[in-house]
Parts: structure tokens; C-alpha cells; sequence
């Protein structure tokens, strides 16, 4: 198991990946655009990951996650363009059981001020939990983000959050990915908010919710413009 309880991991235009490993197996390692990736099969046991209080900051760059399960907690993990960078990576957070995001900040976003373009959020688990957040996927600047993709099999439940993938200011100009969301169930609740909106020049690609089971939003808002 990983366990970060204050401090953090900083790698300007580079990748920050964390796989907790519970079993023995053989892993794999990907090189791509001079970048070392782990590949982990299936077949390899998982072990937990929590992060309390711990920044992960890979401006330019990518964060990876892989667990059986994960939680986060009052942390911030950012990978968004910056000055000085034309290209960002993704924020992949993978936990094949439980994944617990509370109290927290996930951002990829293209900065005021910087020209280029960035990844995705891609949140996947068996079920997911989001509470008191923020998941920001937004241009500020000049360029394109690959928007936030959540996938829950069993469940995704959403409480006092705002995930944002917008053409965030007047003077931006790009286009972004939107929020996709694919779930057995679904819950929106206590003042949460999924937004795709354009405020400046460019477009969105929307507000998009799958679920093969029940569907419950309440006190909550969901915009597209």
C-alpha cells in the first residue's frame, strides 16, 4: 500500500504515476514521447492508495494512479498547462474497487495568459465517491482541453461538487471535451454543479450522464451553453 500523509510531488513537464502492488506478477513498462509509463496486467493484484494533504503538481506534464482502492483527501493533483509549456498530459486515476475523493482539487486546465493544449480527467472505479471538490478541465487561455470522463460501473455518487470543463473566460479561445459521465447508478445532490459552458471563443462538447440504474439529482444544477 501507498500511503502520503502533507508534502508532495513535483515534475514540471513531466509524468507522476503511483501503482500500489498487493501481489506478484510481471509489469510492464511503456515508453512513449521520451516518457517511461508503468503497465500493470489485470492479472496482478492491486494494493491501496491514500493521499491526505498531498499535492501532486506535473504542469505540462501527466499524473497517473493505479489501485485496488483510493482516497483522497483535502489534496490537490494538478497537471494543467503553465507558462513556458504548449503541452499537457492526462490526469488517469484507476482503482478497480473504490475510489473516495473528498475535500479536494483535480485540475488540467489551460492557463490565463499560456497558448497550448492539454489532456483529460479520467476517473475510473468500481464505484465512485466525490464530495465537497472541485474536477476543473477548463481553457483560460489560447488552446484545447480533452475534458473529465468519470466512469463508475456499480455507482457514481456526486455531493457539493463542481466539475467544470468550460472556455472559461471572455478572452479564451478554444474548444474542450466537456464532462462524460457513465455509471450504474447515479447521484447528484447538495449544491453540485456539471458545467460545459462557453464564455469565450470555441466550443464544448457538453454535458454528457449514462447510467444503467437509477438516476437521482437533486438540489443541484447541470448547464451546457
Amino acid at each position: 500500500n501507498i500511503n502520503l500523509n502533507g508534502g508532495g510531488l513535483q515534475a514540471r513537464d513531466g509524468r507522476i504515476e503511483l501503482a500500489a502492488v498487493a501481489g506478484t506478477g510481471i509489469l510492464g513498462l511503456n515508453y512513449d514521447s521520451n516518457q517511461l509509463s508503468l503497465n500493470i496486467p489485470d492479472s496482478v493484484r492491486r494494493g491501496d492508495i491514500s493521499l491526505t494533504n498531498t499535492t501532486l503538481s506535473a504542469g505540462g506534464g501527466s499524473i497517473a494512479i493505479a489501485s485496488e482502492n483510493l482516497n483522497l483527501q483535502r489534496s490537490i493533483l494538478d497537471a494543467g498547462i503553465i507558462p513556458g509549456s504548449t503541452q499537457g498530459g492526462d490526469i488517469t486515476l484507476d482503482a478497480k474497487q473504490k475510489m473516495t475523493i473528498a475535500n479536494s482539487r483535480i485540475i488540467n486546465n489551460v492557463g490565463f495568459s499560456t497558448v497550448g493544449n492539454t489532456g483529460n480527467i479520467n476517473l475510473k472505479a468500481g464505484s465512485l465517491s466525490l464530495s465537497n471538490s472541485i474536477l476543473n478541465s477548463s481553457t483560460f487561455g489560447r488552446g484545447n482541453t480533452a475534458g473529465i470522463f468519470l466512469q463508475g460501473k456499480d455507482s457514481v455518487d456526486i455531493a457539493n461538487s463542481s466539475i467544470l470543463s468550460n472556455v472559461a473566460d471572455v478572452a479564451a479561445i478554444g474548444n474542450t471535451g466537456g464532462v462524460n459521465i457513465k455509471a450504474g447508478s447515479f447521484t447528484l445532490n447538495n449544491g453540485s454543479t456539471l458545467r460545459a459552458d462557453t464564455f469565450g471563443k470555441g466550443e464544448t462538447a457538453g454535458v454528457f450522464v449514462q447510467a444503467d440504474g437509477f438516476v437521482n439529482i437533486a438540489d443541484s444544477a447541470i448547464s451546457t451553453q
